[in-house]
């Protein structure tokens, strides 16, 4: 749908840069790549990335001069819906977690690395 030269493409046969795309127009599309943008393995993407993916349209926008955003304006609400939508169940389905976990993880070995240095637990000061 969309590719790194900045154009989207809505049919397989039309394409047009994403800066000449009217809002209205550009939502629908927004609306349509949030709901099915998957990995080529046919994997979701996590949550966060598809927030990162609508963040660097919006400076794609901005830097082709255009003076609306599709993070804060009226005329993008669907798309900002459909995208939180699609994170909900992305997360419903397990997506987005596995950083927090692997964070606890390492906080997990941290510490019992420190108890078997012998750094925390019980020691005899005497």
């Amino acid at each position: 749908m969309f590719s790194t030269s900045g154009k989207c493409s809505v049919t397989k046969r039309e394409s047009w840069k994403i800066c000449n795309i009217p809002c209205h127009e550009l939502d629908a599309i927004l609306c349509r790549f949030f709901a099915e943008i998957r990995k080529k393995d046919s994997q979701g993407y996590e949550p966060e990335s598809l927030a990162v993916m609508q963040c660097s349209l919006d400076r794609h926008l901005k830097n082709c001069g255009r003076n609306y955003s599709i993070l804060r304006d009226r005329e993008f609400a669907n798309s900002r819906q459909q995208l939180e939508a699609k994170a909900r169940e992305l997360r419903a389905q397990g997506y987005g977690k596995v950083f927090f976990f692997s964070i606890i993880l390492l906080l997990f070995c941290v510490i019992m690395a420190f108890y078997s240095a012998k750094y925390f637990g019980n020691k005899n000061n005497s």
